[in-house]
């Protein structure tokens, strides 16, 4: 057989991972700002909970635990148990299930934490108050991670497979 054939296959073998691994770098950013949309649907439920239906922050925390999935959910339904079962004071309850859950960045658990200390408060509006702040907090930080996303994906969707085609020609 012609050694070219070879050479033309592990050329095109190349430069399809070198599309692949673009394709799949380029969305890797898009899950942190998947997970702090879905955080935020859960705090405006929570704040629903807490101002228009009047609910205990137990039950609030159960009714933002059914408007989420996956670890978020989780860390909603744990700080509600701790919180019905054992009777543990808000911050305690709901700091636990933060570190606890993996899918959150650093900075948005110190976000999440600082609102858990105005949690349970009695004044229900200084709760909705500090839960609208995080909201705002999510959201910049949203806004900001999708410029940097499509950047990012520009960047990697351009320059993995002009490094495929580097290779292709360096081996050739």
């Amino acid at each position: 057989m012609n050694p070219w054939i070879f050479r033309m296959v592990g050329a095109g073998l190349i430069m399809f991972a070198g599309f692949a691994l673009g394709g799949q770098l380029a969305e890797y950013g898009g899950v942190r700002i998947k997970t702090l949309e879905a955080l935020k649907t859960m705090l405006f439920a929570l704040k629903s909970g807490i101002e228009a239906e009047r609910l205990r922050l137990c039950e609030a925390l159960e009714l933002a635990a059914n408007a989420g999935t996956g670890v978020l959910k989780d860390m909603f339904e744990s700080a509600a148990a701790s919180l019905a079962k054992h009777g543990e004071d808000v911050p305690s309850a709901f700091n636990g299930s933060i570190d606890s859950c993996s899918d959150l960045h650093d900075s948005d658990k110190s976000t999440l934490k600082r609102l858990s200390a105005t949690l349970g408060a009695r004044d229900v509006y200084r709760q909705a108050d500090a839960i609208d702040a995080v909201i705002k907090t999510i959201d910049d930080r949203i806004n900001k991670l999708c410029e940097k996303h499509e950047k990012d994906r520009k960047l990697y969707r351009s320059l993995c497979p002009l490094i495929g085609v580097l290779v292709c020609v360096i081996l050739m």
